[in-house]
């Protein structure tokens, strides 16, 4: 072999092979670092937005808060269906976003008694249409009816209504961003890898942590008693990160 013929041979080597992969790792690092900062842009402007906008019509009250309450009943159940493998059974889905619609109308319109029968309609027609995993349809539905009618009627109550809600709103936000950042910044074993593949243990310590702290914050406020606000964040922070479980980290 000619000195010319084995320059490209020694240029392809296990030296060069190791340069290649060691670039492609940089900018696979690279492109992981910019798709966080734009996740990061992105929630701060999405809650720019929506947090002043959510606090501002709880605080109205009336048929806003309904509605946006029914909307989020809807969501919940729609995302309910898609983590337990039942987002195609449009005839699970359709009975029940109509009956959790149907029923914030009758909310709306103060028609407790009204809503709580398309409710219990609603659940009979989700367990009954159910070609599988009734159970876990059935559930999902009574979740997402339930929220529907603990915000209702939360807000109803005029002295602490809006206080009770604020302290709802303020541990959901504290513990999906206290689960983020903790999440990024520490990372670790991953929660339920199956339904969300980035979520870690760490992102949930970091989130239920960050509800206590709100909790703790209410009651230096007297705005509650220490122990059952305690009890309460907590509880709530749990239903919260398994309500948004399909999300990272």
């Amino acid at each position: 072999m000619t000195e010319r013929e084995a320059a490209p041979a020694a240029a392809s080597g296990p030296d060069s092979r190791i340069r290649e992969s060691d670039s492609r790792a940089s900018e696979s690092d690279s492109r992981a670092s910019e798709s966080s900062s734009r996740n990061l842009v992105m929630r701060i402007a999405v809650a720019a937005v929506l947090i002043p906008l959510a606090v501002a019509i709880a605080y109205a009250g009336g048929w806003l808060w309904t509605a946006l309450v029914t909307l989020a009943a809807i969501g919940l159940f729609v995302e309910w269906l898609a983590i337990v493998g039942l987002a195609g059974a449009t005839r699970v889905t359709v009975p029940g976003v109509a009956a959790l619609a149907v029923a914030g109308l009758c909310f709306a319109i103060g028609r407790l008694d009204a809503a709580l029968i398309v409710l219990g309609t609603g659940f009979v027609a989700v367990v009954s249409i159910a070609p599988e995993r009734r159970s876990w349809a059935a559930a999902g539905f009574l979740y997402a009816a339930a929220a529907e009618i603990a915000s209702v009627l939360v807000r109803l109550d005029p002295v602490k209504g809006f206080v009770a809600l604020m302290f709802v709103l303020l541990i959901v936000w504290v513990t999906d961003s206290g689960g983020y950042f903790a999440g990024r910044g520490i990372g670790g074993p991953k929660l339920w890898p199956r339904v969300s593949p980035k979520k870690t243990w760490a992102g949930a310590a970091g989130g239920f942590v960050a509800s206590l702290a709100v909790a703790a914050g209410f009651a230096a406020f007297d705005l509650g008693r220490i122990g059952p606000l305690l009890m309460l964040s907590g509880a709530l922070s749990v239903v919260s990160q398994l309500a948004t479980s399909s999300n990272p980290p």
